[in-house]
Order: structure tokens, then sequence, then C-alpha cells
């Protein structure tokens, strides 16, 4: 919701909402797009230095929107393959021109639900195959007898190319302004931060715990071209990387710390060698830290764990657990009470419960102001844990429900 002042009185505006049944899934990114594409009366052209992943948007874009979904690599194409071949017959006596359809097109016009037609790399292409997608693109239709739907939608994608220091320096050629004029253009520099929180959120799932935490802590590395490396980063080429982790060490170990180490020597050629020195040192600091850390100095280690991946967490709290001593202090417990609420409210307590319980009882807890009773390992500790006030609702009630002969640790 937005507000206004109009007369000394504040209009409340109310947010746009789309009545398509799909908008409220959209990413953010998404929900932008559509707004400009659904009108039909412009095109979109997604813009980037090369491997920001806007083909693959475009694909599972049309998906999500139930539209079908047409690849055309114009930098493979001749101008005949986007605006049709010229054919002659004969009406009436005379010869007439007429167009044979391209298949891409004669496609988008079974697809009963409407089509998503994306024309890849608009700016690399022959300038004949520029000028033929104008045509196409401008009058909506293949000749003079084959007209696209009105649900028939094109996103066009270039590559920034050598006009910009963030380009990857390749030759492309200038839309010019007819062109662009026809163009609803999103630069994705100029959106980084909504683009990728986007791609979090779609990509993020699928890749390595850590590498995904490093992105996150350090997303200007999803880009960052530098001129004479045979790699730069880019979402592509993080995802790439993800994917030789996965191969190479296997479901078991690609989310390990000291396992993705000990391929270090690849990371240079895959996302180049000044963003695998920064993934590098971030990891080794990473497995610097262990649990006596967070105990004794959790402020100061705070900012550098926060982004962990879950499984990292665990780890932690069972290296905590194998410590060998009898008694944590006042500070120790303190510490451990603000991470244990950081993971029960930021990772979601189910996952690290068990971890909690199994750890606090078994460690006598030290006394507090006003308790004069000596710890013990039963209900004591339960009530103990309750006044720790962990702001969850649900770890109360686990805690509530609890019976003083169950075991410390709660099995899936």
């Amino acid at each position: 919701m937005s507000t206004t002042k109009k007369d000394n009185k504040t209009t409340t505006i109310p947010d746009f909402k789309s009545q398509d049944s799909f908008y409220e899934t959209l990413t953010d990114f998404e929900k932008m797009v559509w707004r400009l594409m659904k009108p039909n009366k412009g095109v979109v052209m997604l813009l980037s230095p090369p491997g920001y992943g806007k083909t693959a948007f475009a694909e599972a874009f049309a998906k999500k929107i139930g539209l079908y979904f047409i690849d055309l690599h114009l930098t493979t194409y001749e101008d005949n393959d986007v605006a049709g071949m010229p054919r002659v017959r004969t009406y009436n006596g005379q010869e007439v021109m007429y167009y044979a359809i391209p298949e891409w097109a004669l496609m988008a016009n079974e697809a009963k639900k409407g089509s998503l037609i994306l024309m890849d790399e608009a700016n690399r292409c022959k300038l004949s195959v520029m000028n033929a997608s104008l045509r196409v693109l401008n009058e909506k239709k293949i000749g003079y007898d084959f007209h696209f739907k009105p649900n028939d939608y094109f996103i066009l994608t270039g590559n920034i190319g050598s006009f910009s220091k963030d380009g990857d320096g390749a030759e492309v050629n200038v839309f010019d302004s007819a062109m662009l004029g026809r163009l609803y253009t999103i630069n994705l520099l100029e959106y980084a931060k909504m683009w990728n929180k986007h791609w979090f959120e779609i990509i993020g799932p699928t890749l390595s715990k850590p590498l995904l935490a490093y992105l996150k802590a350090n997303p200007h590395m999803l880009h960052q071209y530098r001129e004479g490396e045979e790699a730069y980063p880019s979402h592509r080429s993080n995802t790439n990387l993800s994917h030789h982790l996965k191969i190479n060490l296997g479901e078991e170990n690609w989310n390990s710390i000291p396992h993705i180490l000990s391929l270090k020597e690849d990371f240079a050629r895959i996302i180049g060698s000044a963003a695998a020195i920064k993934f590098i040192s971030y990891l080794e600091d990473m497995s610097k830290v262990n649990g006596l850390n967070i105990l004794n100095n959790y402020d100061s280690v705070f900012n550098l764990i926060k982004d962990y991946p879950k499984s990292k967490h665990q780890e932690l709290l069972d290296d905590m657990k194998n410590f060998d001593f009898d008694q944590i202090t006042q500070k120790q417990s303190d510490n451990l009470k603000a991470y244990l609420t950081f993971l029960g409210e930021q990772l979601g307590l189910d996952e690290v419960i068990a971890g909690m319980m199994d750890f606090l009882m078994n460690f006598n807890m030290p006394t507090y102001e006003g308790d004069d009773q000596e710890p013990d390992h039963d209900p004591i500790h339960i009530v103990k844990l309750i006044s720790f006030n962990f702001l969850t609702p649900y770890f109360k009630k686990i805690l509530e429900q609890l019976e003083p002969e169950m075991p410390f640790k709660i099995e899936d």
C-alpha cells in the first residue's frame, strides 16, 4: 500500500492486483515482467551480460504462467527463418508473392493457451535477422495472412557486451530507435537486487548450501567480470560450480565444507580466479569456527555464522556437546541462549530442537539469581528452559509436553 496527500487528507492507494490466478505465485521480478508483457503492445527485452540466466528465466516463466515456450536462437538463424520464406504463386494470371510460414510460428498458432516466444541474443545476430525480427514484432504477423494470437507473447534477450564496463567485451549490434521504441527494456544490472532475490528464490534451493550462503553474503559475486579472466562469476557459472560439487562429491558430501575445499583447485576454471579466491577464503573462515567460539565469543562470530547452512549449525551443536567440562559459565549460557534463539527463529526450530535439548540436559546449568536449588537433570531443567523464553510458542509447547522420564532427545 502507498499513500498520497491531497488537500491535507491522506489517501490510501491500494497495491496493484492482477486478476490472473497465478499472479500471487510469481516473484516480484516475474510480476514486473508480466505487467509489461500482458498488454501485448510491446515486447519485453532482458538485457545483461551473459550468464545471468535470461533464457532459463523465460522458459521457467512460460511454464509458470501456462504458455507454450518457443526458443529462437537468433545467432543461428537467417532472416527467412524469422519472417518467412517468400514464394510466388499465380493469382488471376498474375504472379503474386506470399510467405511460407516458419515452423515455430505454426507451433505458436497451435498452442491453444498461448505461447511465449523467446528471441534469444537479439543483438548478436546478423543485421538482416534483427530487421526481420523487428518486422515481426512491429506487425505481430508474418506476411499478409498469418497473424499471431492475442495470447502470444514475445521476450527478447540481449547482451551488454562491449558497450558497458560491466559487459563481457563481446561485439554486439546496437538496437536502433525503431527497435528500442517497441521494446520494454529491463536492464538486469539496474534491477540487480530484484533479480538476485528472484534467482535465490527459484535457483537457490538447488545449490550447494555453503555456496548459497556465500552468495547471499556476497551477492555482488554473482557477476563481477574481470578482463583477461578465462572464466568469471555469473549466475550460470555459480550454478555450474554447484553441479560440479554434486557430481564429484555426491549427495552426502556436496554440502560438507571440508569436502568442498578438497576440490578448490577446480574453482578458478569455473568461476574465475578472483571469485575462487574469495569463495575459498570464505569456506576456510567458516571451517575455523567451532562450538567453543560461539559459547565464548558469540557477538564477534555472529556475522560469519548467521549465513551458515543448517547442516553446519547442527555440526556446531554437536561440537558443543563434545566439550569436556562440567559447568558452563553465565556468559556462555547467555551466548548459547542467543544462538539457540537465532536458530529457532531464523532456521526453523523443528530441525535443531533435538540438538538443543540433548546439549542443555547434559550440563549443569549455572545458578541464577534467586535460585538456591542445585541444578538437576530432570523436571527442574525443563522449568529452567521454559524460563529462558526462546520466544517461539512451538518450543514452549514441546517443553511443556515432555514427561520427566522421557530421554532428552527427540526422535523423528
